[in-house]
């Protein structure tokens, strides 16, 4: 298999009068959001996301089981194709995703 694509890509900003955001629902833990955020903040092309996030739903990986920390770091590295500090940062950003979602989800229970 080819190696992802991690051509870089420029976000784009946000004009300085953009009101901000109100908080949206959670999204489901399986949902591609997951991959376009940790592509977006490590600027990973869309190639490069979509190739990994096929292989991840082919074995049925979500943000929960990357941040496993039972699942071998290797194998992890093999489905994704990904360069060693890519892998590590994609696990990070997993740990990272799903404390947002799980505080969005006590929030919205609260309301």
């Amino acid at each position: 298999m080819q190696q992802p694509s991690l051509r870089r890509r420029r976000s784009p900003s946000l004009p300085p009068s953009s009101p901000p955001r109100d908080s949206s629902p959670p999204p489901a833990i399986q949902d591609e959001l997951f991959l376009q955020a940790f592509g977006g903040a490590k600027g990973l092309s869309d190639d490069c996301i979509t190739e990994v996030g096929g292989r991840l739903k082919a074995a049925h990986y979500t943000p929960d089981a990357i941040s496993e920390i039972s699942l071998p770091f290797e194998r992890l590295q093999e489905l994704t194709e990904l360069p060693e500090g890519e892998v590590y940062a994609l696990r990070k950003f997993s740990r990272e995703w799903r404390g947002k979602i799980d505080a969005k989800r006590v929030r919205r229970k609260h309301l």
